[in-house]
């Protein structure tokens, strides 16, 4: 009987982290949706069109993806590179200029936040691009 009860509950376990996990990449497009549309509102004169910080990632999904990429290259990586990174990992359209401006200004100033707390640190390369990596 508890195995009954176990199996069942397993089931039901991997169904709701199925359900989660489609609803977060809804969330992810509709995000992406946003921002292009405030984008074009932005575009056509409409000066409410800012697009809040929060519309565009969700609590801690910018530092997340940060830190993965830069866990996972310990090399380091410019923020050019990191903001690709981002872009892709939230369904964000990379040949949009307007938004790959935007999420660049962000990560950028998400990396220097983190290098003040001493989180990452950086190095400057012979044609002045910036090599960032997790601190030791």
């Amino acid at each position: 009987m508890s195995e009954h009860v176990i199996s069942g509950l397993k089931a039901k376990q991997h169904d709701i982290r199925t359900r989660i996990g489609e609803l977060e990449n809804e969330i992810k497009a509709c995000r992406a949706d946003l921002i292009a549309i405030s984008e074009s509102l932005r575009i056509f004169g409409d000066p409410d069109a800012y697009v809040k910080p929060e519309g565009m990632f969700g609590r801690g999904d910018l530092s997340r993806v940060i830190f993965d990429a830069l866990r996972e290259t310990p090399d380091g990586l410019t923020i050019l590179t990191l903001a690709e990174i981002v872009m892709k990992a939230n369904g964000f359209d990379l040949s949009d200029a307007m938004l790959t401006h935007v999420v660049r200004t962000r990560v950028g100033n998400a990396l220097y936040r983190y290098y003040h707390k001493g989180e990452v640190i950086n190095r400057k390369m012979p044609d002045g691009r910036r090599i960032w990596r997790v601190a030791p």
